[in-house]
Parts: C-alpha cells; sequence; structure tokens
C-alpha cells in the first residue's frame, strides 16, 4: 500500500503520474502493482489538467521589440513586416493569421 505521506506531496504525484504514462501499462494494472485505486490516479491526472489549462490560459507573457530607426519608413509603407526572434526571421504579410503566427512564436521562444 502507498504511503500516506507520499501521497501528499503534489511533486510525488507528478512523478507517479509520469511513471504510470511511461509504463505502458493500463490504470488499472498500474494502480494494482502499485497500491493505489484507478480513481484516485484519474483523479490526479484530471487536476493537473486543469491547473494546466488555467495556467496556459492566465499567462500571458511580452516580448521587447526593437524598432531600427532606417526602417521606420520602410515599416510605414510596406505591407509586411519582417519579425526576427533571435537568429529567426519571420515575414508577416497584410492577411496573416494571427493564431499561426502566435503558435508559431510560442513554439520558437525556447530555441531562441
Amino acid at each position: 500500500m502507498a504511503n500516506k505521506t507520499y501521497l501528499k506531496s503534489s511533486l510525488n504525484w507528478d512523478k507517479l503520474i509520469v511513471e504510470y504514462r511511461t509504463s505502458g501499462k493500463s490504470a488499472a494494472k498500474w494502480c494494482e502493482e502499485h497500491g493505489f485505486k484507478v480513481h484516485q490516479l484519474r483523479f490526479q491526472i484530471s487536476k493537473r489538467s486543469k491547473a494546466d489549462k488555467e495556467s496556459k490560459s492566465t499567462n500571458v507573457s511580452f516580448l521587447p521589440v526593437e524598432v531600427i530607426p532606417e526602417l521606420e519608413e520602410i515599416l510605414e509603407s510596406s505591407t509586411s513586416i519582417l519579425l526576427r526572434i533571435g537568429k529567426i526571421e519571420i515575414c508577416i504579410t497584410e492577411n496573416f493569421n494571427p493564431n499561426l503566427l502566435a503558435a508559431v512564436i510560442k513554439t520558437l521562444q525556447p530555441l531562441c
């Protein structure tokens, strides 16, 4: 049977969930082997899923933007802009998809 002190720790549940997911076993089999009830595991997974969704929807950050003075005139008359993030350049045209751009930037941030 699982240690009750061990169960109280959120960090330990995070580790247990990773262990379960990487085991390749069904929830019932994994829980049987580790002394948990399936509903306990499902509850902890659901709890973390909800917390992840809430943190993603409220966690907004902005990046600094540097406008190069020589390019300011070009930007004012152009229908596209060149966005530089680290070593990566993205050309954004007038009819760009904002959701696609946000997804690309989110993907690139850890790489820059």
